[in-house]
């Protein structure tokens, strides 16, 4: 199949680009693109046009009714249509007068990354793809930029370190991370340890085989053993936010099972983004986002046994804001959640709620499934 890039390229748009990303990365219009719709604001083709001058493509990217548009003789040359969210009568309108003068039809499969040809027989995608846009491409198309992410911190050799406690035994680390989260005291360097429950810190305890792998590692300093308290000096920051921070064991853990699939193009984590701009921007987190063939697949990482129906809604508002109904929602939670209304509701928001349990192997056994029936 040989396709001939258009002059213009015309794609319906109700909102969401990254059809209109996929559609010209593939097409290469060769003087302008135009985006049909109207309510929109003026400068909706600046994320548009930044990510396409990243891949090269550097022709004009304006706005345009229907309506107006088809009064018009169009700008010459050859023109292509996306008849992706073409639901509208004028649209319509504009298809059938596209069809008599013999214009290219063509349809984005955002699922996959690829693009088809309505003229030609067969299900075959055009040549030159997948189209595989990174985590932060998909983010700017849609409107959005990133303004932190922490994969340094996820890819550390300290965060191997402390994954690699917790591997040891996750039975006992599941008893530890209790006593950690209602616990410590910061104070500097020092972190305080039974504080608030009383710690046992007998040979082979759980604190005890901590403090001891931490020792060995180099990264307690000072020790100092009270009636009721244990006080560690650990100059590194990130040993500290790992005891500090609930829930980034599972945060780091998730990342790193993520990153490690194949199938993944591009993995970030602890990704803090801006929707709208300054001084009105709303800043937003997600725990873990990735992209496989430019479907973006949303993780939230809860270390609590009893998760609350507002983090479902929660992730289902930034999956939707981002994703679309093409995103992949996942709930990752440390243990199997109680509430049977929590699983049903889940399953309504077309939320895959995944635990840890004690056995790690199975959890990245059952994540990859998940994410492959998902994409397949």
């Amino acid at each position: 199949m040989t396709i001939k890039s258009p002059d213009t390229l015309l794609c319906f748009t109700d909102g969401n680009e990254l059809h209109i990303a996929i559609g010209a990365i593939k097409l290469k219009p060769r003087k302008e693109i135009v985006l049909l719709a109207r309510d929109l604001p003026r400068d909706y083709t600046k994320s548009v046009k930044g990510l396409l001058t990243q891949h090269g493509i550097r022709c004009p990217v304006t706005l345009a009714e229907v309506e107006d548009y088809l009064k018009q003789d169009g700008a010459g040359g050859t023109t292509a249509i996306l008849v992706n969210y073409c639901t509208q009568f004028h649209e319509y309108q504009m298809l059938f007068k596209g069809i008599k003068e013999g214009v290219d039809l063509y349809f984005v499969d955002v699922t996959e990354g690829e693009v088809y040809s309505l003229k030609e027989d067969g299900d075959e995608p055009i040549p030159g793809g997948p189209v595989e846009l990174e985590v932060d491409e998909v983010l700017e198309v849609e409107g959005f930029d990133i303004e932190e992410s922490t994969e340094e911190l996820m890819n550390s050799p300290v965060m191997s370190d402390m994954l690699q406690f917790v591997q040891e035994d996750i039975g006992r680390w599941d008893e530890l991370r209790y006593l950690l989260k209602n616990n410590y005291i910061p104070n500097g360097d020092w972190i305080e340890l039974g504080s608030r429950i009383k710690i046992n810190y007998q040979k082979g305890s759980p604190i005890e085989s901590f403090v001891s792998f931490l020792e060995r590692k180099g990264y307690v300093k000072e020790r100092v053993i009270t009636r009721n308290q244990l006080h560690l000096r650990i100059p590194e920051a990130i040993v500290r936010s790992f005891i500090q921070t609930a829930g980034l064991w599972l945060e780091a853990l998730t990342y790193r099972v993520i990153h490690s699939f194949s199938f993944i193009d591009d993995t970030k984590a602890d990704v803090r983004f801006v929707w709208g701009h300054a001084p009105c921007g709303v800043v937003n987190e997600i725990d873990v986002m990735a992209t496989a063939d430019s479907r973006m697949i949303f993780i939230s990482c809860k270390d609590m046994d009893n998760p609350s129906t507002g983090m479902l809604n929660e992730l289902e508002v930034y999956a939707q804001r981002i994703g679309g109904s093409q995103g992949i929602k996942l709930l990752i939670t440390a243990r199997k959640p109680h509430s049977r209304h929590f699983f049903e509701r889940a399953k309504a928001m077309g939320i895959h709620l995944i635990w840890l349990g004690h056995d790690i192997q199975a959890f990245s056994r059952v994540l990859n499934q998940v994410l492959s029936q998902e994409l397949s």
